[in-house]
C-alpha cells in the first residue's frame, strides 16, 4: 500500500499494475485530508499482498516475449516431433525409440 496525492494516484492506477499478481490497482481516499497525502494505492485483489508496481508497458512486453518464445518452441517441436505429420502417438513414440 502506497500513500500519495489524488492526481498521482490516478496516474499510477492508470499506468501501472501490481508487481506480484499483475492485477489492476485501485486508489482510495483517506479519511483525514489535513496533509497533501490523501489517497492510498493497492492491488484490487484483496488477497494479494503485493507491495510494488510495474508499468503496463513492461507487462505487455513480457507477454509478447513469452508469446514469441511459445511460437518458436511450438514450431521447433512441431518440426522435430512431427506433431502435424498425421502419425499416431504410438507411431511417434516408436520412432523415438520407446
Amino acid at each position: 500500500m502506497t500513500e500519495t496525492t489524488y492526481m498521482n494516484a490516478r496516474i499510477i492506477a492508470r499506468d501501472y499494475l501490481c508487481s506480484k499478481c499483475r492485477g489492476p490497482l485501485i486508489f482510495e481516499h483517506l479519511k483525514s485530508t489535513n496533509t497533501l497525502i490523501n489517497c492510498t494505492i493497492h492491488c484490487a485483489n484483496s488477497e494479494c499482498k503485493g507491495e510494488g508496481f510495474v508499468t503496463k508497458a513492461f507487462v505487455e512486453a513480457r507477454k509478447q516475449e513469452a508469446l514469441a518464445d511459445f511460437l518458436d518452441a511450438y514450431a521447433n517441436l512441431n518440426e522435430v516431433l512431427g506433431i502435424s505429420s498425421g502419425k499416431t502417438a504410438e507411431e511417434l513414440i516408436k520412432e523415438l525409440g520407446f
